[in-house]
């Protein structure tokens, strides 16, 4: 490696999407430098950069020498300028902050990208309006503060579906996210739903902490394994609960997840809620996977940003996990398929759903 990107830095990097044709690399701090690569198509490709280099954040947009065999994984050798850098869509006259900044909001600032996004809020408390009756589900807290509660319905088996709704681990409630929990009570005979605190009241670790609770509450409950689906930031704390409690865990659906935590401080978190990148620090669980994720599912919006695709294709491919693309939705839609019991993503939690999973 040459130039300013040698030395400490973290790289994650994927090259722009080309169907069954993407390339995907993780380059960690290592020396010789370690790359993974499993690539479809002997190619030269552009791949998108960031890295955190002594407190100076910089991306870029690098090329590499890389002409591996067709389904190859090994080592290849990345070679970069920092000082030719630049961004995906850049304006030229902007700052390299700026640009970071400029790029990251494209990917990650729903409210804005999306025009309907106010809509699907709505549509979620309209289809989770009565289902705490009807199911007769039950809250149990596991904290003093206000939002440390989960909630069960129906008497459990020997797997429990459990939901973790979204809104970037500042947001929303777990009120308007029952919206599936009529059909997965309907299929496991139970369901549970979680609830946690939000940044900026604490930090993100904080948030990780509860949702771990949660999981431990609920299994100490019912006494159930847990088939844990998380949507959006709830697809990160679905996976860190698999993470941080597997011996309860018997898969996981992460639906449009964040599981590469690095370029989030670089985005409107950071003036929202104050997002560094110390607070995300040793929670991503793309870093912290050991092992096959076979009893793993990520499901995306073929829709999607190319970030969020790149998130959960960089995650199947490395470690195994099924991926799973539902056509024509986007980050907020594919929920749809999530509601609807014959829809895409309720077929594959079903069909995880008769899986043994990993043993505890």
């Amino acid at each position: 490696m040459r130039g300013r990107g040698h030395g400490q830095a973290r790289y994650f990097a994927g090259c722009p999407a080309r169907g069954k044709d993407d390339v995907y690399r993780k380059v960690q701090n290592a020396a010789p430098i370690r790359n993974r690569i499993d690539v479809t198509e002997p190619a030269e490709c552009d791949i998108f950069l960031t890295a955190a280099l002594g407190g100076n954040d910089m991306i870029g947009r690098m090329r590499t020498d890389a002409a591996a065999r067709p389904g190859e994984v090994g080592e290849v050798a990345v070679n970069m300028d920092m000082d030719k850098a630049v961004l995906f869509d850049s304006k030229p006259e902007e700052q390299p902050r700026q640009k970071m900044m400029s790029y990251w909001e494209r990917q990650f600032s729903l409210r804005q990208l999306l025009p309907d996004f106010g809509d699907w809020l709505d549509w979620m408390a309209r289809e989770s309006a009565g289902v705490r009756d009807r199911l007769g589900l039950n809250r149990v807290t596991y904290g003093s503060h206000a939002r440390q509660w989960i909630e069960i319905g129906g008497p459990p088996g020997a797997v429990l579906p459990v939901f973790i709704h979204g809104g970037y681990w500042r947001a929303l409630e777990a009120e308007i996210s029952r919206f599936a929990l009529p059909w997965m009570q309907a299929m496991a005979g139970a369901s549970a739903n979680v609830e946690y605190r939000l940044m900026p009241e604490v930090p993100l670790a904080a948030v990780v902490d509860d949702a771990e609770a949660a999981l431990r509450t609920i299994a100490s409950e019912t006494g159930a394994r847990l088939l844990v689906v998380g949507h959006s930031a709830g697809g990160h704390l679905a996976m860190m609960g698999a993470l941080r409690c597997p011996e309860i865990v018997a898969g996981v659906v992460g639906i449009s997840g964040l599981f590469d935590l690095a370029p989030l401080p670089h985005s409107f978190l950071a003036e929202e809620v104050g997002l560094t990148a110390p607070d995300v620090e040793g929670l991503s669980p793309h870093m912290l996977w050991q092992g096959t994720a076979a009893h793993v599912t990520v499901a995306y919006g073929a829709e999607e940003t190319p970030e969020f695709q790149r998130q959960s294709q960089m995650f199947g491919a490395i470690y195994g996990a099924r991926l799973l693309e539902v056509p024509g939705r986007h980050h907020m839609s594919v929920l749809q398929d999530l509601a609807d019991p014959g829809g895409v993503i309720a077929r594959e939690i079903k069909r995880r759903f008769q899986e043994p999973g990993p043993q505890s």
